[in-house]
């Protein structure tokens, strides 16, 4: 049994997810914490694309006998192997839903997401926030009581369908429900303040709730139910889709002539110079202080990822985005909704982004209460989702609002199995990984290695895994 490997990839995270893809039988493979890639099988839930549910039980989904070679010595293989594939991604058994009661347009919206992403109705939660935008703390402690007695612990992450109130006193909103309200999040008084380290900053979990007591947060509405709609059905076209791989994607990190909302230059560059040519990614640092070079970008096309900085924006709608793409800019008020200042958050959803980011609370322009570039890319591309992959890149998150659809999930892997050869295509092992097809007599083991190999050198970019002679009925790929 052979393989071979090509390419450049990220970290696997989590979300169980049970499928059947190109005539696989695939099983997410992977236990409470991402840090352990090599744990036992989780719960097998559908696919979020709805695909083949046949299989659920473990077995293949039927087919005619696939014999192999004459002088294999092994016996056919009735139909396509089972194969446990680590998970990358919160699934949308993972989410609760919560919309509040008191605001017009918001139960419905928190219903068809349930609806549009299989979420059963005892994971919607309306609660009485009011109409007021800053929700006071005494309020807050009230309706989060609420929540947690209408929530078990399986549920990992939160989808808020509103945007008011969009604060709690000096905490954002979906921070404030994410981390629960305290004023080390946001250090009330003046101002300017440094505030705490959030516990997901960094960190790779497939169980934040759990391991963490974090359940990472979003808001998504919008006054006109159609336009909610297609932010939702937005993110869900995302899901899969396999930027890099299956067609090109840009991402542009532009540093502007605005000084004071341009101090993630540094980390930009750095992003950029993170991925390998392998990822199939166009990305690129724009300095728009050089001569000639716009602000803002321009009727550009298959954009995946915009950073900038400015604190107003009158050209991104110039702008086509992927499914599943993700876009900010650094400025003080682009998480206060419906109407700021300053341009928000929701503008990016609007002007066709799936998920963004913006502070309700005056920041300052600490680089720490902002999406860092080197943490937010190679999160998505590892196969996070959104939400995911958007706390993660947040250092100090306490003033923070993150709006958009959480569970799209643009990356992940790629497989497929035809006369006993096993195709692996994976973003999921970044450059200090090592990988493992191992083959199995059940589910539960006994495994034996296969094959080895290692993750890319040069940056985050896509693995590409070919493993001859499967005929045995269990195969998983191991990440570590």
């Amino acid at each position: 049994r052979g393989a071979a490997a090509s390419g450049r990839q990220v970290s696997t995270q989590n979300a169980l997810l049970w499928a059947t893809v190109g005539g696989l039988v695939l099983s997410a493979c992977g236990g409470a914490s991402t840090t352990d890639k090599a744990s036992t099988d989780g719960v097998a839930e559908p696919a979020r694309d709805g695909g083949d549910e046949d299989g659920q039980d473990g077995t293949a989904d039927g087919g005619e006998d696939t014999a192999p070679p004459e002088d294999s010595g092994d016996p056919p293989l009735p139909g396509p192997p089972t194969l446990h594939i680590p998970p990358t991604g919160l699934t949308a058994d993972a989410l609760g839903v919560v919309f509040n009661a008191d605001w017009e347009g918001s139960e419905a919206i928190a219903r068809r997401y349930a609806e549009l992403r299989g979420i059963p109705d005892n994971r919607v939660v309306g609660l009485d926030l009011g109409t007021a935008g800053n929700l006071s703390r005494e309020d807050f402690a009230i309706a989060q009581a609420t929540l947690e007695s209408s929530l078990d612990d399986s549920v990992q992450a939160l989808l808020l369908t509103f945007t008011t109130p969009y604060r709690v006193d000096c905490m954002g909103a979906s921070a404030a429900f994410g981390l629960g309200f305290d004023t080390r999040w946001c250090q009330p008084g003046p101002p300017c303040n440094p505030t705490a380290e959030g516990p997901l900053y960094g960190v790779e979990t497939n169980a934040p709730w759990t391991e963490h007591h974090v359940r990472p947060t979003m808001m998504l509405f919008h006054e006109d139910a159609d336009l909610a709609e297609a932010f939702i059905q937005r993110g869900i076209d995302g899901d899969d889709s396999l930027p890099g791989l299956d067609h090109g994607a840009k991402g542009r990190l532009v540093h502007t002539t605005d000084a004071a909302r341009s101090v993630r230059e540094r980390n930009f560059r750095a992003a950029v110079a993170d991925f390998d040519s392998s990822s199939g990614l166009d990305l690129a640092f724009v300095d728009a202080t050089e001569d000639g070079v716009d602000n803002e970008l321009t009727v550009e096309t298959d954009l995946l990822f915009y950073l900038t900085g400015l604190a107003t924006l009158s050209a991104i709608d110039t702008n086509a985005y992927l499914p599943g793409a993700l876009a900010d800019h650094l400025t003080s008020y682009g998480g206060v909704f419906p109407t700021s200042s300053q341009t928000p958050a929701t503008a990016w959803l609007e002007a066709g982004a799936t998920a963004s980011y913006g502070t309700a609370i005056e920041p300052c322009n600490y680089p720490q209460k902002f999406p860092r570039a080197t943490e937010l890319l190679p999160a998505y591309f590892q196969g996070a989702t959104a939400v995911e992959a958007y706390w993660r890149a947040v250092e100090w998150p306490g003033e923070g609002n993150w709006v958009g659809e959480p569970l799209s999930r643009p990356f992940g892997h790629r497989t497929d199995w035809a006369e006993g050869v096993l195709t692996i295509d994976t973003s999921a092992v970044d450059p200090t990984q090592d990988w493992r097809i191992e083959v199995g007599d059940s589910a539960d083991g006994p495994w034996e290695a296969l094959s080895t190999g290692a993750g890319p050198v040069d940056g985050f970019g896509w693995v590409h895994i070919e493993q001859t002679e499967v005929w045995d009925r269990h195969y998983r790929l191991v990440i570590e």
